[in-house]
């Protein structure tokens, strides 16, 4: 009997999809800026993708991008242009065997209706074959703080206690009560991803931008979500995969955030972490806690409306000089960045301290000067500064690795 015929997985970098879910139409167009990113990193997936896989791009990397990540050892999945993936001559002259994109959404199950007629009968069989409402509620905030609430029903002696439990509100008005009450809150939009959406409140009143905004957004998604603000030590993200077999735990993550919360990127080693907070993270990992959080993520529904990678962000905090871990900030029902260093351990030597960062062109210069380009032994990362997405004439934002 001949070897069943390879058909490939098809991968697009919707970074966007968070603020898709937010507005929850199939004609989705995302923000410029957000466009921009997406096309900038478009290559991202090809960490998690095998070589003759399909990433769809908006623009294909030339000759000496392809042989500079071939140095460094990636696979090099098949690159192609929406344009033409999106042709029906091409789709339809074609057969995959699933569809991954970064996140799942209204928006981009209509953007891969026809391709997904294309796809094997085990894809279409699954969860994410089809659009269910229900996973966008899944990927608010709301049911973030459900999985909080059955985490601190365990009494684990080093998380955050029940005071520290969000309160959904849809009134302005209930906003200022927080506020009087907790003198430094946190309020978050019920979608919103990498630090946006989220208006930390400090001083004697909640100035006009933030109370417009803030105002915008219960107009908009029904609610958001208000929160004692807290001492943040370290800032990680539990890193699961779900699939009709369970929830498992793949690794954790730990990551850098600018002083407004934002997203700046992630450890791949993180061996500067102060002896301290690293035999802290350790007696988490060791516990019950990783398997309860898991169990949290079936519970709520995830396991029931969605197949892939997730990521659970957390924090470990400083209240009242004691150690704590707030065990679930936000669950990201997609890929994340905390999984794209996840898949590069294996490439970075671990006796260094590497991180992976996302920023603009002029910080990648910036973090690029004096510094050799990004170099490996053995076929491991173990010095340099190196872009792992294209740079031209076009590009603003970029995703590089830096070894510290």
């Amino acid at each position: 009997m001949s070897e069943k015929a390879f058909l490939p997985d098809v991968y697009i970098f919707n970074a966007s999809n968070d603020v898709a879910l937010a507005v929850n139409s199939p004609s989705f167009t995302p923000p410029a800026i957000l466009k921009k990113l997406e096309d900038d990193l478009a290559v991202i997936p090809m960490l998690f993708a095998r070589a003759g896989d399909i990433v769809v791009v908006e623009q294909i990397p030339d000759d000496d991008y392809i042989a500079y990540v071939k140095d460094l050892g990636f696979n090099i999945p098949t690159f192609i242009c929406k344009k033409d993936f999106f042709n029906n001559s091409y789709f339809n002259h074609n057969s995959f065997n699933t569809i991954k994109p970064w996140g799942w959404s209204l928006s981009i199950h209509r953007q891969f209706k026809d391709v997904k007629t294309r796809t094997t009968d085990s894809f279409k069989k699954s969860v994410n074959a089809s659009y269910d409402p229900i996973l966008r509620e899944l990927s608010g905030r709301k049911t973030a703080n459900n999985v909080l609430q059955g985490i601190l029903a365990h009494e684990f002696p080093f998380c955050v206690g029940f005071t520290s439990l969000p309160v959904e509100v849809d009134d302005i008005n209930d906003v200022d009560r927080l506020f009087a009450k907790w003198t430094r809150v946190v309020v978050k939009e019920p979608w919103s991803s990498s630090g946006r959406g989220v208006y930390i409140l400090t001083g004697s009143s909640i100035d006009s931008y933030a109370r417009k905004n803030i105002e915008s957004a219960i107009k908009k998604q029904g609610y958001v979500m208000v929160e004692p603000w807290f001492n943040r030590i370290v800032d990680l993200s539990f890193l699961y995969s779900i699939s009709p077999d369970g929830v498992n735990f793949l690794g954790e993550s730990v990551f850098l955030t600018k002083n407004g919360g934002q997203y700046e990127g992630s450890y791949i080693h993180y061996n500067k972490i102060d002896k301290d907070t690293s035999l802290f993270l350790s007696s988490v990992l060791s516990s019950d806690f990783i398997n309860v959080l898991a169990e949290g993520l079936r519970s709520v529904g995830f396991s029931r409306y969605y197949e892939g990678w997730i990521g659970v962000d957390a924090m470990i905090v400083n209240s009242n000089g004691l150690m704590l871990l707030h065990p679930c900030l936000e669950v990201n029902c997609r890929y994340t960045m905390g999984h794209v260093a996840y898949v590069l351990k294996c490439r970075v030597d671990p006796s260094v301290t590497v991180v992976l960062k996302v920023g603009s062109l002029d910080e990648y210069r910036l973090a690029r000067a004096g510094k050799v380009c990004l170099k490996s032994f053995n076929g491991l990362i173990n010095q340099g500064v190196g872009a792992i997405t294209p740079v031209n004439d076009t590009t603003r934002f970029v995703c590089w690795v830096e070894v510290l």
